[in-house]
């Protein structure tokens, strides 16, 4: 079994991420743009975990793909930031894209609002934003070519 942390949008909040993965304690972490240069720095900071990311509609002149077809524990994933396929207002072309792929999980960022939806044998999951003032991410425990998805928020850290 291997645990996947699902960050997207991080909009400079590196710390928090950080914080996200000493939480969480991933064996692999996907990041779905906005701001790429987040996911290299954190590549750096947790060595031994292996980080990958695409880029999103704010990573003006950054290098990488917009979307990553990988199979993880027998599950096919397709990845991307999500503004291509216009994500705020249908996820019909994001949806069509990732059965084209044969993909069982398709995983999306963007609109900022956490999302799963399974349907006809494809789960759609947007972990929401990591850079907001209430963090929130996903995490998705892939094994025998099955994900189980969570949606979680980062516990609010204000003393009373």
């Amino acid at each position: 079994m291997k645990k996947l942390l699902v960050l997207s949008d991080s909009h400079g909040a590196k710390e928090t991420m950080l914080q996200i993965v000493r939480l969480e304690q991933p064996d692999l972490i996907c990041h779905l743009g906005d701001y790429i240069r987040d996911c290299e720095w954190l590549r750096e900071q947790v060595s031994g975990i292996p980080v990958f990311g695409v880029v999103g509609n704010c990573d003006y002149r950054s290098e990488g793909s917009d979307q990553i077809l990988t199979s993880v524990e027998g599950v096919r994933i397709f990845a991307c930031h999500g503004h291509a396929y216009h994500v705020k207002f249908s996820l019909m072309s994001l949806r069509y894209a990732a059965m084209e792929q044969n993909a069982a999980l398709c995983l999306f960022g963007h609109t900022h609002s956490p999302y799963l939806l399974e349907l006809d044998g494809l789960t759609l999951l947007n972990p929401g934003t990591c850079g907001g003032t209430a963090p929130c991410y996903a995490t998705v425990s892939l094994a025998d070519g099955k994900a189980v998805c969570s949606l979680k928020r980062l516990p609010d850290q204000k003393e009373d």
